[in-house]
């Protein structure tokens, strides 16, 4: 169902309603471009929507094989869980025939009073989170009215009540539609984000990296290679303890286990568990039986935080082992997307602060353990491994360069209306600021001014000829001011039916001879909706910068003028005084 028939279904009142409350999140999301800030407006907005106790929203991943959690609002007694719940991926296959119903826009619920028939991902998260009612709602970018493409899901539930009342899901289908293109855009762009910051890091762990590949070249045997790369875990990003697990007969157990020397005497109990304990493949088995299975890592920031949760009884064996455990990195040992182990890093008494980079470091590392486990001459391994690098440091600089073309690409969408293919009001807002800089720079050498138009009557013109003729009206009226600007003017849709215009190098009499020829151009041919031709009208503000003035006082000056000019019978231009 498209917005205008959503709407369509509304009272006149709460049509107002939402038409008031579209204008306040479009405003919010012109200021947003990062994804998790886009979704996390979302998750506020549903909340205030439906008084839900959680919400939780997952995009698709680029291969399209994952869901991943992006935002998570859990209830005040899950809150410690929403970060590393954020970093939770979901195979595709594991939604079985509920993706293809969200994937043509249905919406799925499930109640507690039928548990016993949903599968057991779906029945242990609606107990786990104490879920009475819950309500899955697909996040779909629709090109054209008979296809979509599915970009992820959000999920809202109740504590306390039994159902999801259909008109709240009604108004949550109308509230996704609202962010669906800046969610589209905004996945882009964090993508591309994504890669160039993956870029940047390979290039700077380059020569730490080829550092430590040369220490590994006279080693010949796995107990060694397990030894110094814990050691090296331990010595470049100050954990406390570490220990590599190899599967044997279908259980994880532990080859290696490094302890750093402040804690080596004081973790005899730690050392017991490690060398005994042996984990089933079954992710109920611990933590690190998760990141092995779905090939994927798990940080755990402050271990204390999530003491009070369930868990293995292995997994408490071991915390209760460790005394003091703080953080936590489960990270697999893979080569050739084959899972050869696992490794474990903690830190006690003190928390490690990691970041992206450092995450990728680790991943790498293990990368490598898993190559050198596997090849039995070590130095010809490191040689072409060596090749590889030179190669692919090429290849990462060309990627790296293709990447900014497209990062500047996507900052000229982010800064143009699509409606009238003006720049927008948050370019305008930066553009100022450069120009307002500029002036200070050159005080006394060149002149700057604003112009703002307004539409006249332009809500009569909406509830005359509709949304449609109005979007219409928009264009054509941002056409002739654009025909009429110099080619160093900056033409802005300032929202609505406003316009602004920053004019470099031009005083105030040149600023309203401009405005003069604009409200004449615009005057003078009607605009041709789809049925009628409509005359049209604007009224014109305009002020010149003076020297120290603030830029919120310069475009105040101008509007002040505008408001005289509709005072003063519309369709005119009016000054601003100095």
């Amino acid at each position: 169902m498209h917005m205008e028939e959503k709407i369509g279904e509304l009272t006149p009142e709460e049509q107002h309603k939402w038409l008031v409350a579209e204008n306040r999140i479009l405003k919010k999301l012109s200021d947003v471009i990062d994804i998790y800030d886009v979704l996390a407006l979302l998750v506020d907005e549903a909340i205030v929507l439906g008084e839900f106790d959680g919400v939780t929203v997952d995009l698709i991943d680029e291969q399209r094989k994952f869901m991943s959690c992006e935002v998570a609002h859990l209830p005040p007694e899950y809150k410690a869980m929403e970060r590393t719940y954020r970093m939770l991926r979901t195979p595709i296959e594991a939604y079985d025939k509920r993706i293809d119903d969200l994937s043509k826009g249905i919406p799925i619920s499930f109640y507690k009073k039928d548990i016993e028939k949903y599968s057991s991902n779906v029945s242990n998260q609606m107990e786990r989170w104490r879920v009475k009612s819950q309500m899955v709602l697909p996040i779909t970018f629709n090109e054209s009215p008979v296809s979509g493409e599915l970009l992820g899901i959000i999920t809202v539930f109740y504590q306390q009540k039994d159902e999801v009342d259909s008109d709240i899901v009604k108004k949550l289908e109308s509230l996704i539609s609202y962010f669906v293109t800046s969610v589209k855009n905004s996945s882009h762009f964090s993508s591309l984000k994504r890669q160039q910051e993956a870029i940047r890091s390979a290039v700077e762990e380059q020569q730490r990296f080829l550092d430590f590949v040369s220490e590994v070249n006279n080693l010949t045997s796995p107990d060694s290679i397990y030894e110094l790369f814990c050691n090296e875990f331990i010595h470049r990003f100050s954990f406390d303890v570490a220990g590599i697990f190899m599967e044997e007969n279908d259980v994880l157990v532990c080859k290696k286990n490094v302890v750093s020397e402040k804690f080596r005497n004081k973790l005899r109990k730690w050392n017991a568990f490690a060398k005994n304990v042996a984990y089933e493949l079954r992710q109920s088995d611990g933590a690190i039986v998760v990141s092995y299975l779905q090939k994927i890592h798990v940080h755990v920031p402050d271990v204390k935080e999530i003491m009070h949760l369930p868990m293995s009884a292995k997994d408490k064996e071991g915390l209760e082992a460790l005394k003091e455990p703080r953080t936590l990195v489960c990270m697999p040992i893979m080569g050739r997307d084959k899972v050869y182990g696992c490794l474990w890093l903690w830190s006690v008494s003190k928390q490690v602060v990691l970041n992206d980079s450092d995450i990728s470091v680790i991943k790498n590392l293990c990368e490598f353990i898993a190559t050198a486990i596997n090849n039995s001459f070590l130095y010809e391994t490191i040689e072409n491994q060596n090749k590889e690098i030179k190669s692919s440091k090429l290849e990462i600089e060309s990627l790296y360069a293709d990447l900014e073309k497209k990062a500047e690409a996507l900052r000229t969408m982010a800064t143009t209306d699509k409606l009238t293919g003006l720049k927008n009001f948050a370019y305008f807002q930066e553009e100022l600021v450069r120009r307002i800089n500029e002036y200070r720079r050159c005080e006394g050498e060149h002149f700057l001014s604003l112009v703002i138009f307004d539409i006249d009557h332009f809500k009569r013109f909406n509830d005359t000829y509709g949304h449609i003729g109005g979007n219409i009206a928009l264009e054509d009226v941002a056409g002739r001011i654009k025909k009429s600007a110099r080619e160093m003017d900056i033409v802005c849709r300032y929202g609505g039916e406003e316009f602004i215009v920053i004019l470099p190098k031009c005083n105030l009499e040149g600023a309203k001879g401009f405005a003069e020829r604009v409200r004449e151009a615009v005057q003078a041919e009607p605009v041709n909706t789809d049925t009628v031709a409509v005359p049209v009208t604007i009224s014109c503000g305009c002020s010149e910068y003076y020297p120290n003035e603030s830029g919120e006082h310069f475009i105040e000056r101008a509007d002040g003028a505008l408001y005289r000019a509709k005072e003063n019978g519309r369709n005119r231009v009016e000054i601003a005084d100095s």
